[in-house]
C-alpha cells in the first residue's frame, strides 16, 4: 500500500505540473494578443503624393519594389523604389477609369477599366527603362458588360476577369499570357440579372492558387463562387452576407493562405449599416461565418497584412482590423482608402498612405 500511495502522489505530482505549464502558456498566448492588439490599436500612418493631382483612384498594385496606382482620367503612376519617388505617368485615355491594375513578376503593368459598354477594357503597359509600350489587349463589345477585376496568380501569366452578368451569367475571361489575349469560361457562374460583383476596389475575386480562384457577389443575393481548374466551372457557396439591394453585398474577398479567408462589404448607399458584413472561413472557403463583432461599417477592401499579423479592412470613412476575421476592432483613426495593399492604401487626389 505505501508503494502505491507514492506511485498516487507522484501522478499527482505531473499532472499539477502539465497544469501549470498549460495554464502558464494560455496566459502568455493571452497577453501576447491583448499586447498585440495594443500595438495595432496605435498604429500611425505616412502619407506619400504622386503624380496625380485629381480623380478618384482605387487601382492599387505591389510586386517587390514596384507600386502602381490608377484611376479616373484614364491615368496610371507608379514608383520603382517602394513609394519614394514616383517616376512614370501615363494618362491613356481620359475616358477611362483604371479600376484595376496588376503588376506581373516581369514588370508589366495590367489595366482594368470598369464601366458600360466599351468603357470596360484592358491595357498592358511595359516599362522598358525610360520608355514604355502601351499594348492594348482587350475591349468589351457587349453592350450590357461592365467589368469589375482582374486577378494574377502570384504575379504569373494566369489571370482571370470578372464582369457583371450577361444573359444570366457573369462574365467570366481567363488569360495564359500575362493578359494579351483571353478566352471565355467554359460554364461561368449563373447568377441572374440582379446578382454581381462590384468595382470599387477590384478585389471581388481572389487566386489562392493558379487552379483556385473565388469570385464574390451582392445585390439580389451575396454568395462565393469557387473554382478549382483556373475558372473554367464554378461552384456556389451560400453566406451569412447583406444582400437585397444594388449596393449591398460582398465587396472584397482574400485569403492568407489556403485555408483561411474573409469576406467584407456592406451597403455603399448606406455606409453605416454594420450588420453582416464580414465573414470568415477556415477550411479553403467551402463554408463561411459571420464575424462575432463587424467592422464598423461599409468596407471596400480587404487583406492580410503579414507584417502585423492581421486583417485590415478599409472603405471611403475609416477601416478595421482583426486577429481571425471573428472579431474586428477600429484601426488607427483617419486610415481609410478604396483598397489596400500590404499595409498600403489609396483612396484619392494622388494620394497613398501607408501603415506605420
Amino acid at each position: 500500500m505505501p508503494q502505491l500511495a507514492s506511485v498516487k502522489q507522484s501522478w499527482t505530482a505531473i499532472l499539477a505540473a502539465r497544469t501549470s505549464k498549460l495554464l502558464f502558456a494560455t496566459l502568455c498566448l493571452s497577453a501576447c494578443s491583448l499586447s498585440q492588439q495594443a500595438n495595432l490599436a496605435d498604429l500611425g500612418f505616412i502619407v506619400y503624393e504622386t503624380q496625380v493631382e485629381l480623380g478618384s483612384q482605387r487601382g492599387l498594385a505591389i510586386n517587390g519594389e514596384v507600386i502602381a496606382l490608377s484611376g479616373t482620367s484614364g491615368s496610371v503612376t507608379w514608383s520603382l523604389d517602394c513609394g519614394n519617388t514616383f517616376i512614370g505617368r501615363l494618362r491613356i485615355d481620359e475616358k477611362l477609369d483604371y479600376r484595376d491594375v496588376e503588376i506581373l513578376n516581369d514588370g508589366t503593368i495590367v489595366l482594368m477599366s470598369a464601366g458600360p459598354g466599351e468603357a470596360s477594357t484592358v491595357v498592358r503597359v511595359e516599362l522598358m527603362g525610360t520608355k514604355t509600350l502601351v499594348s492594348p489587349a482587350l475591349v468589351n463589345t457587349e453592350a450590357k458588360g461592365f467589368w469589375d477585376g482582374i486577378v494574377f496568380w502570384n504575379g504569373s501569366n494566369h489571370g482571370v476577369l470578372v464582369g457583371d452578368p450577361i444573359d444570366g451569367k457573369l462574365t467570366v475571361m481567363i488569360t495564359n499570357d500575362g493578359g494579351a489575349s483571353y478566352r471565355n469560361a467554359s460554364n461561368p457562374p449563373d447568377v441572374g440579372d440582379r446578382q454581381y460583383c462590384f468595382a470599387a476596389s477590384g478585389t471581388s475575386l481572389a487566386a489562392v492558387s493558379q487552379n483556385t480562384i473565388f469570385i464574390a457577389t451582392g445585390g439580389t443575393e451575396s454568395q462565393v463562387w469557387r473554382s478549382e481548374d483556373g475558372g473554367d466551372n464554378w461552384l456556389s457557396i451560400e453566406v451569412p452576407f447583406v444582400s437585397g439591394s444594388d449596393g449591398s453585398g460582398v465587396f472584397s474577398i482574400a485569403f492568407r493562405d489556403e485555408l483561411h479567408g474573409v469576406i467584407v462589404g456592406g451597403d455603399y448607399e448606406h455606409p453605416e449599416v454594420n450588420e453582416q458584413v464580414a465573414a470568415y472561413t477556415d477550411d479553403g472557403g467551402l463554408t463561411w461565418t459571420a464575424s462575432t463583432v463587424m467592422t464598423g461599417g461599409y468596407r471596400s477592401a480587404v487583406d492580410w497584412l503579414s507584417e502585423y499579423e492581421a486583417w485590415f479592412a478599409v472603405g471611403p470613412d475609416g477601416c478595421d482590423w482583426s486577429l481571425d476575421g471573428v472579431e474586428w476592432h477600429t484601426g488607427p483613426i483617419g486610415f481609410k482608402g478604396h483598397t489596400i495593399v500590404e499595409g498600403w492604401s489609396s483612396f484619392a487626389d494622388g494620394k497613398l498612405l501607408k501603415l506605420d
